[in-house]
């Protein structure tokens, strides 16, 4: 082999070994750059795993966030971290502060409600964000939004326990209201009972004798009719019903019906109430209509005592 082809050999194996180095640099950057990867995933899946075990301890999970990040971030050996949360701080072991800082901000209900904090505690070198990398912010902010997440579904849960707490105890107070509203109802139909006794029983003590002396002297029989029946029903139904407002019948009007339904006839309540057999027999279809009855087989006196 000639000189020149030994030379041009050995430009080709010196350009060779450089393109080498080159691929070496590069794969090795690669797999450290998928290292780091790797070590994020392990992060947020670590957090996954606090939330699903100790979902209703904020304390564990936000202490063992913390104890996942130094391992996280390029340079473990000199990274330490805390995560401040309600008047509370969570930190890494033997934890320092330093100037070489990042922080994320954890927000829950777009409200500020703590932060993430990690600090090296001697100066490395520059890269994307001081001597943070741009994949240590995007996990940092990750983290905070985790750790977010996660109040506001504790918050929600502890909220709609609350509320079925209220719940719950306003339907025993609910209960407890109709057990005392049906003990109520039931007295007050004892004492309307009661009542409507005592008035029964002072009336036929009290009235029907002076009634009955009545008949003894020049008192037509049918006004002592009617006024003895009116006595007998003192405690009844019938007046309340009859003088409800969707009858609108006027006092006369009802005078007239209670006659009715103490079955004196047209003529002898006239003659009671010193009216004319027509202005009676008017009344009585001026009652009808009223009440309704627009059928002529209905005989007025027996729909009145059936009230």
């Amino acid at each position: 082999m000639g000189f020149d082809a030994l030379m041009l050999n050995s430009k080709n194996v010196a350009k060779r070994i450089k393109e080498l180095e080159r691929i070496k640099i590069k794969y090795e950057r690669t797999r450290h750059d998928l290292g780091e990867r790797v070590k994020e995933l392990h992060c947020m899946y670590g957090i996954m795993r606090l939330i699903e075990k100790y979902e209703s301890s904020i304390d564990k999970v936000f202490q063992g966030t913390a104890d996942l990040i130094p391992p996280s971030w390029q340079y473990p050996a000199v990274t330490h971290a805390c995560i401040s949360y309600a008047e509370k701080t969570y930190y890494t072991k033997k934890f320092r502060k330093s100037k070489w800082k990042q922080t994320a901000d954890i927000c829950a209900e777009k409200q500020k409600v703590g932060t993430v904090d990690v600090y090296y505690m001697k100066k490395m070198p520059e890269s994307d964000e001081g001597p943070f990398l741009k994949e240590e912010r995007a996990l940092i902010q990750g983290i905070a939004n985790r750790l977010g997440s996660f109040i506001e579904r504790k918050d929600a849960l502890s909220l709609l326990t609350e509320s079925q707490k209220l719940l719950e105890q306003k339907n025993v107070d609910l209960n407890k209201k109709n057990i005392a509203l049906k003990e109520l109802v039931s007295q007050f139909e004892i004492e309307k009972r009661n009542l409507a006794k005592k008035v029964s029983v002072n009336a036929q003590r009290l009235l029907l004798p002076l009634i009955e002396r009545l008949a003894t002297i020049n008192v037509p029989k049918e006004y002592v009719k009617a006024l003895e029946d009116s006595v007998n029903q003192i405690a009844s139904e019938f007046g309340p019903i009859i003088t409800h407002s969707k009858f609108r019948l006027s006092a006369r009007e009802i005078e007239v019906s209670h006659m009715i339904k103490s079955g004196l006839s047209s003529k002898q309540i006239a003659q009671i109430l010193s009216l004319s057999f027509q202005t009676i027999e008017a009344y009585r279809k001026t009652i009808r209509k009223k009440l309704g009855l627009t059928q002529q087989g209905i005989n007025l006196a027996t729909y009145l005592k059936e009230l």
